[in-house]
């Protein structure tokens, strides 16, 4: 097959060895033999694809259109979105008349703290170019209490790419210190220990991975691992005149600065809010 045509691929090659038996077993008796489905397109940070599944032809012999859905231990689930990729195209999502995100709703609760960044990427950026070179960045947050959650609002033009976003977390969730692999008391070849640290002992604030002018400093505020309480998020960006809304859940929220210092008083005055009895004498209320 031609090199240009190596991002269509089969739904099964995606699989691996990873999927249990038993979830393929139970999709497979849903969209049928897995090996005739054909990829066609991932949502970016969703835990699903579409594909042309060639075991379920319309009246013309063509695939039908099929999602399919799966993630956070779930079991993967098939249904069919549409009858041929012509009507698939013809229903795309084109947005809608309001954000779903309404940053006056801030003014709502109480503040805890409020910041961002504002730079640009290193370098001179060329008209035409597709490189993020020279272009500017601006963040701007505010991190709320309502009684046992935290909400975080941010207004965000990242390179042109703009977003108005609301993330939800639940206080009782939020983690403030991964201890290091060793005290699992598990013991691990060193290589294999050096590839999983990263994922185990992750850093809560740490400098920002872009090539970005003044540096960037990130400040995760991570749920505990595993758990079902993950940062309810919705998001809205603009989009020909309307707005694409989404949401999602995520295991962090990540809010920015130049000054690291000043993240380091937002973490603790998270952690302040986490304690404080105000906040908590809520939670059962809020849990029903």
């Amino acid at each position: 097959m031609n090199e240009s045509y190596d991002s269509i691929r089969f739904y099964s090659s995606t699989l691996g060895n990873a999927e249990p038996a038993t979830s393929r077993d139970r999709l497979e008796k849903s969209v049928g033999d897995l090996s005739k489905l054909l990829l066609v397109a991932e949502p970016l940070d969703y835990p699903y694809e579409f594909v042309l599944n060639y075991n379920r032809l319309n009246r013309d012999g063509e695939p039908t259109v099929w999602c399919i859905a799966g993630g956070d231990d779930e079991d993967l689930e098939g249904r069919q979105v549409a009858n041929s990729f012509a009507e698939f195209l013809a229903g795309q999502y084109v947005g809608e008349d309001e954000p779903s995100v309404d940053l006056s709703e801030a003014a709502s609760y109480l503040l805890i703290a409020e910041g961002g960044y504002e730079g640009r990427y290193a370098g001179v950026h060329e008209e035409g170019s597709i490189t993020l070179e020279g272009l500017p960045v601006k963040v701007h947050w505010k991190v709320c209490s309502d009684r046992s959650r935290l909400i975080v609002f941010q207004e965000i033009d990242w390179a042109g790419q703009v977003t108005i976003s609301r993330e939800e977390i639940r206080k009782s969730a939020l983690v403030f210190d991964f201890p290091a692999l060793e005290s699992y008391g598990v013991e691990i070849e060193p290589e294999l220990a050096e590839m999983i640290r990263p994922a185990i002992e992750i850093e809560l604030l740490s400098k920002f991975e872009a090539d970005l002018i003044p540096d960037c400093y990130e400040l995760l505020l991570h749920v505990q691992p595993g758990q079902r309480n993950r940062v309810s998020v919705t998001q809205a960006s603009p989009f020909l005149c309307r707005w694409k809304n989404r949401k999602s859940k995520i295991v962090y929220s990540s809010i920015k600065s130049a000054n690291a210092v000043e993240l380091a008083s937002v973490l603790r005055a998270v952690a302040g809010s986490c304690c404080a009895r105000e906040d908590n004498r809520n939670d059962l209320n809020d849990e029903d």
